[in-house]
């Protein structure tokens, strides 16, 4: 399993929490260092998918570990990278095609409404526009709270971008909705900022509250997911 942070940075992130939980579950966990902190991130997506699937390929040749058994889960950038990573074009452009894509796709509150708009022809990072017209044959769960101010605190966005997407990669897509939950609620703090990318990119203050609870029920969900998804031989 490899996890990816979110856009604060590795450090202080919220991957641990899923890292004891799946390693109790008995998956193996990797949990790449991105860059340090939103200081150091770059702005290009793309630019990150070398690490990704560097992350897939160590685990791949990993003793113990079934290399056609593993799953990119993240939140927020994380959540949108481990998206990104399940197009057809991230896997052929910056994956090892001697080896098996990854397995299933778990993002955290990715931004939806950035890869909708991208649908429509408006540019997103460094990603070619075609990124999106095709998958890979893996498993997608996107994890989405009805309060997210990036989605404009809308519950229907994320299903609104995958209604505009090839019918193909549709079947291979659901949604786990958590009603009251804003964007960030596993961060462990609640805290509030102002974020260009907020309100499906118009701009506004953006809050993330902690809840724990809604943070346990995503990862028991999760683990249901890779069962199925991913089912042991």
């Amino acid at each position: 399993m490899v996890i990816l942070h979110h856009g604060g940075g590795c450090l202080g992130s919220q991957t641990p929490q899923y890292a004891v939980s799946l390693n109790s579950a008995g998956y193996f966990t990797l949990e790449p260092c991105l860059f340090a902190n939103s200081q150091t991130r770059s702005g290009s997506y793309s630019g990150y998918l070398g690490q990704v699937f560097s992350s897939l390929r160590y685990l791949a040749q990993f003793p113990g570990v079934d290399k056609t058994r593993i799953a990119v889960i993240g939140g927020s950038h994380g959540g949108n990278l481990a998206l990104i990573a399940a197009f057809t074009w991230a896997y052929k452009n910056h994956g090892d095609l001697t080896l098996p894509h990854f397995s299933a796709h778990a993002p955290f509150y990715p931004t939806c409404f950035r890869f909708e708009q991208m649908r429509n022809g408006k540019q997103f990072s460094d990603l070619p526009l075609t990124a999106l017209d095709s998958f890979t044959d893996a498993s997608i769960r996107i994890y989405a709270g009805g309060r997210d101010d990036y989605e404009d605190r809308d519950p229907m966005s994320c299903d609104s971008m995958i209604k505009s997407l090839a019918s193909k990669a549709q079947e291979r897509i659901s949604i786990k909705m958590f009603d009251e939950a804003t964007h960030g609620w596993d961060h462990g703090s609640t805290y509030s900022f102002f974020t260009s990318a907020a309100c499906k990119g118009r701009g506004c203050q953006n809050t993330n509250e902690s809840r724990p609870d809604i943070t346990q029920q995503g990862i028991a969900d999760l683990i249901e997911f890779l069962a199925q998804a991913m089912p042991a031989n």
